[in-house]
């Protein structure tokens, strides 16, 4: 049971239905996502706790490795903000709260001059049209869709259904991923090699349903997998993609036609492609999807 501010507890696998019952009255903001939290509390640091039944989150950077707060909520939330803003500055973690969702912000009027509220551009999710991605459809995706057809003519790819708990399949998958950072010269610290560990924790830290993930296969090997989830709402959230190798030509575009094709089969209408990190090579890939943005801010005081 997830305890009440100030009290905090770690994130639990048994969390992921509590969790599930305060997310699904907004959109699917990907940072509050259960699976997505999951995965990359990677050193267990993450903790949540219930302010004015709001949830609180107190997050690891994905990048810094520093603790920030956020939540998810519409209950007192000026109240809310300021609470967490002094807990974090009595707590000498950062002063401000981060990916505050759009929701969260218009609980906020313009009239309240103590806080300052910016865009949180780099946390931006991408949320993308099923229909449009299944053949990337129209003239604005016609390189996407130039791509996914020369894959198919070169290759011959064949798309399968993963068994999500066969023990050979995780050990491809892991494998795919660390061939991928090695062709990107991964070492130390690298951002990347976080994401293995994210998704090693998603394979083999516990079971959670309506994940499905997606294999492609050349020649009968595995040379790239999209991982998904159905949130069951109308959307689906994309949470890892890998190819072997940069050279496989349209690897990626096949791999994102396929998962919409997949998605939208189980009834899904929209796609969460997550947020770019301010990466400016994966900002570049994401907006060339003609996505539309879930928004979130950050807070401070002025």
């Amino acid at each position: 049971m997830i305890p009440k501010f100030p009290e905090f507890k770690s994130l639990e696998i048994t969390d992921r239905k509590e969790i599930i019952g305060y997310t699904s009255k907004f959109l699917p903001y990907s940072d509050f996502n259960f699976t997505s939290m999951w995965s990359w509390d990677i050193g267990n640091g993450f903790r949540i706790s219930l302010l004015n039944d709001n949830l609180v989150v107190m997050f690891i950077d994905y990048i810094s490795g520093e603790p920030f707060l956020s939540f998810l909520g519409t209950n007192e939330v000026l109240g809310t903000i300021s609470t967490l803003l002094n807990y974090a500055k009595d707590a000498g973690i950062d002063s401000t709260l981060r990916l505050l969702p759009e929701d969260v912000i218009k609980e906020v009027s313009d009239q309240q001059v103590e806080f300052q509220i910016d865009e949180d551009r780099d946390g931006f999710d991408y949320i993308l049209s099923v229909e449009k991605i299944d053949g990337f459809k129209g003239n604005k995706l016609r390189g996407k869709r130039n791509f996914m057809n020369r894959c198919e003519r070169m290759y011959l790819p064949e798309i399968k259904i993963l068994d999500t708990q066969d023990s050979q399949i995780k050990l491809e998958i892991l494998s795919i991923t660390k061939d991928w950072m090695d062709e990107r010269g991964a070492t130390g610290e690298d951002p990347n090699l976080k994401e293995l560990s994210a998704i090693d924790k998603l394979l083999n830290g516990g079971h959670i349903p309506n994940i499905t993930i997606i294999g492609l296969y050349i020649q009968d090997k595995m040379k790239g997998f999209v991982i998904g989830e159905d949130l069951r709402n109308g959307y689906a959230m994309l949470h890892f993609e890998k190819v072997a190798s940069v050279s496989l030509v349209g690897a990626y575009a096949y791999l994102m036609h396929s998962f919409a094709v997949v998605f939208r089969n189980k009834g899904c209408e929209s796609i969460n492609y997550e947020q770019d990190l301010g990466i400016e090579g994966l900002r570049k890939h994401k907006e060339s999807l003609l996505p539309t943005f879930a928004k979130k801010y950050s807070i401070k005081i002025k």
